[in-house]
């Protein structure tokens, strides 16, 4: 979640004002150019070369544009990055039949990782800012509305969907460069990784290392990465913020 707040942190850039709806196009445009088209070739750049292969040159081409009429449409690299994040997140799922706030969490988080993993170059590009486009903040309000029923302060409720926001992203990131180093996630892989350990780690030098491999940790039935090691962390996360919830209620009981 990032976004652009203009050069005097005022002032919306104009493809802000377009993608919420807030800027009528301008007469100097082609009609047959427009953000959303510029937005989906440079996504489709990102999903299948990478996003280093994303560029306005690049977009242009693919177009049939020049590189100068995008520029009537984003003012450069960055701002394309922005309107590409969020057309690619885009709606938040819809949460409003979860059970309770954790379990409508939990779903925001799997829902967001399933968009990582469909579009891997968006861990890649750099925060710029707090969120500003359209979905990224509809992503936020869906989080926060599922700690409305808590006694969180506001600005809680705002670190929680933050921490959950970067702990979705670093597991997607860090599954991503595990694919591209070309580990194989998976039983096989792990079980591998542990027979290597086994040679180079010795009771002398690495004695807590050795007795969590000799527990067999790194076994044959351990699953994949991208399962176990995610939901492990999400769990321990969703621990923390039930432990700051309950302490919330233990201080304001309900009809104190």
């Amino acid at each position: 979640m990032q976004g652009d707040t203009g050069e005097n942190g005022d002032s919306l850039p104009p493809f802000l004002e377009t993608l919420w709806g807030l800027r009528a196009p301008s007469r100097r445009s082609r009609p047959a150019l427009s953000l959303g088209r510029i937005v989906g070739a440079a996504i489709e750049i990102a999903d299948g070369d990478g996003l280093g292969a994303v560029s306005m040159g690049r977009v242009a081409e693919r177009l049939g544009f020049t590189t100068m009429a995008l520029y009537r449409h984003v003012r450069g690299k960055d701002e394309l990055l922005a309107a590409m994040l969020d057309s690619a997140i885009g709606a938040p799922p819809d949460l409003s039949g979860r059970d309770g706030w954790r379990s409508g969490l939990e779903e925001w988080a799997r829902a967001q990782f399933a968009v990582l993993q469909r579009h891997p170059w968006i861990p890649q590009v750099p925060l710029s800012g707090p969120p500003l486009t359209p979905n990224a903040l509809a992503w936020l309000d869906a989080g926060l509305a599922c700690l409305a029923e808590t006694r969180l302060h506001e600005a809680e409720k705002i670190a929680v969907m933050m921490l959950l926001d970067g702990h979705v992203r670093r597991e997607a990131k860090t599954v991503q460069e595990l694919q591209q180093s070309g580990w194989q996630t998976g039983a096989a892989a792990t079980a591998s990784y542990g027979r290597t350990l086994a040679r180079l780690v010795t009771p002398e030098d690495f004695p807590a290392l050795r007795a969590a491999l000799d527990s067999g940790v790194f076994g044959a039935d351990l699953e994949g990465y991208t399962s176990s090691d995610v939901a492990f962390g999400l769990r321990l996360l969703l621990d923390g913020v039930e432990q700051l919830v309950r302490s919330r209620d233990t201080a304001f009981p309900t009809g104190g």
